[in-house]
């Protein structure tokens, strides 16, 4: 496991690692992967992570950015990635995240975009945003992605998550909205195959 604490002002880059608990996740944030707690940016390219309670845990006060690219995240007791604080713009790209409670998880108000990647077999969600305590929701941008084979694909407590060209198929639920949570597809998606909830909140035209 690795900590990030740098200054307020630091840019940290991990590349080309591989992070693995042999003895088996526990359920404690702090054996996650990587625990950010403070910096300006981290960006985790080529990284792969096993056995752990949860890969990424973020929890960086904003305004902060995370990357994370070409990464792979297996086996966790709790989430792939983990943002619990306001303000982080993150991006997840070429990523795979399967075999976990949630697969990308952001709890209050910041933006993401996740692009090109998988996010399979979760036992709770596979994208959380929000959740019932936080006032303020995150805004996150899916696309080009698969999200497949998990008790709920998209789980939308709070904020704003467009979907553009994603595969959503053969989950529990496929797409859920609670509280003040929207989905909007922009109509260019293939959302087949889920026992229920294949309705986006809306659907705008693509421009």
């Amino acid at each position: 496991m690795a900590g990030a604490s740098a200054g307020l002002g630091a840019i940290v880059v991990l590349r080309n690692l591989s992070i693995e608990d042999l003895d088996g996740p526990a359920f404690a944030f702090y054996e996650s992967g990587i625990l950010w707690h403070s910096g300006q940016s981290l960006s985790i390219e080529g990284v792969s992570f096993k056995n752990l309670d949860s890969a990424i845990y973020a929890d960086a006060a904003g305004p902060a950015q995370l990357l994370v690219k070409d990464v792979t995240i297996r086996y966790c007791l709790f989430a792939g990635v983990w943002i619990a604080s306001p303000g982080t713009e993150a991006v997840v790209d070429h990523t795979t995240i399967e075999y976990v409670y949630y697969g990308f998880r952001f709890d209050s108000g910041g933006k993401a975009t996740i692009t090109n990647s998988v996010i399979s077999y979760a036992t709770a969600a596979a994208i959380q945003a929000g959740n019932t305590s936080s006032e303020i929701g995150p805004e996150i941008n899916l696309e080009d992605s698969s999200i497949l084979y998990s008790a709920v694909g998209l789980n939308i407590i709070r904020g704003t998550t467009r979907i553009a060209g994603n595969n959503i198929h053969d989950n529990t639920v496929g797409m859920q909205t609670l509280n003040i949570g929207q989905i909007v597809s922009f109509g260019d998606n293939r959302i087949m195959g889920n026992a229920s909830g294949e309705s986006p909140s809306f659907t705008t035209v693509l421009k």
